[in-house]
Formats: structure tokens, sequence, C-alpha cells
């Protein structure tokens, strides 16, 4: 039997291990075809996660403490934002227009959010990795202007939802739920 190049030379090491070794002498060529085939299916789960991913129920929402907000029929924004902003030292805040909802995935989780990702969380503006989409707010007669990021099915449970509204740095956090 003739020998090869490589750390394998006993003659039943082709055998234990899947294969002829190729002629680098590196891995067999089955195993190499076994990772390489292992790789695409991962990426195809991956791929298979991110649509799999429900996106949040249309019609009203409630939010903790007071208040709600509404996901448009085809899923795809959030609009009539409105909380208590006591906490802040305002009356009743709502966020005025539509809110984009966008699909994520970092760390191997999939959500659905308001706001933008910040992954490796370089953004100043950064809470928990997302960013706080800009928003114009309304107080009593009051126009501010405020950041708002909600996060739908934090990690993969349907009914486990959070938003932080970021008025001047005053922080009014809450909870969703359909």
């Amino acid at each position: 039997m003739p020998r090869h190049r490589g750390r394998h030379d006993s003659p039943g090491a082709d055998a234990m291990l899947g294969g002829d070794a190729d002629p680098s002498g590196s891995l067999p060529v089955v195993r190499k075809l076994t990772i390489g085939l292992a790789m695409v299916v991962a990426l195809v789960v991956s791929a298979g996660a991110l649509a799999a991913v429900a996106a949040p129920h249309a019609g009203k929402w409630k939010i903790s403490g007071g208040g709600g907000f509404t996901v448009s029929k085809d899923r795809a924004s959030i609009s009539g934002l409105h909380l208590s902003g006591s906490s802040c030292g305002l009356g009743r805040v709502t966020v005025l227009g539509a809110q984009k909802l966008r699909l994520i995935s970092a760390g191997g989780v999939s959500n659905w959010i308001v706001g933008f990702n910040d992954p490796k969380r370089t953004n100043p503006n950064d809470l928990h990795g997302l960013v706080g989409q800009k928003v114009e707010i309304r107080s009593g007669k009051q126009k501010l202007r405020a950041r708002l990021d909600v996060i739908f099915a934090v990690g993969g449970f349907q009914r486990d939802n959070s938003g932080d509204l970021l008025i001047k740095g005053c922080d009014l956090g809450f909870d969703p739920s359909p």
C-alpha cells in the first residue's frame, strides 16, 4: 500500500476518517465535502430561521401602565404610540407618524424591531444593541424630538416585548402586548 503525505501513516487511517486523503495530505476529501455540506445546510437553516420569525400581530397593542399603539394590517409599521410621560415630567406623550418595522438578526436570534440594529454597539445612542429611531412626539401643545425603539419577541418568546422612548435623556420604558 503506498504511503501518502500527512500525519496518518496507518493503513486504516483513511477508512477511519471516511475516505482517501487529498494530495496535500490535510483533510480527507470526503471529510472536506462533509464539512462544506454542513456549512451550506447551516446557512440555509439560518436563512430559514430569519424567514420563520413571525411579524408582530396586526391590530391594537396595549402598553403596560396605560397607552398603546397599532400595528398596520400589512405588519410593516406601527403608529399612534401613546403613553404616560409622568415619570419625565410630561403628560400624555404621543409619537407622531408611523415607524417602520425591521427584521434583524444578532447572536443567532432574529427579532422584529422599531429602530436600527447596532451589533457592535458603537453608536452613542445605542441601548441594548439597538439605536432608537428618531421620532417627533407631542405632549400637550409641546412638540419634542425623541428616540424610539421596540423589540418584539425578545429571545424568541412571542409574549416578551420591550420598548423605550428616550426624551431629552429621560427613558420611558414600556412592555407592549397584543
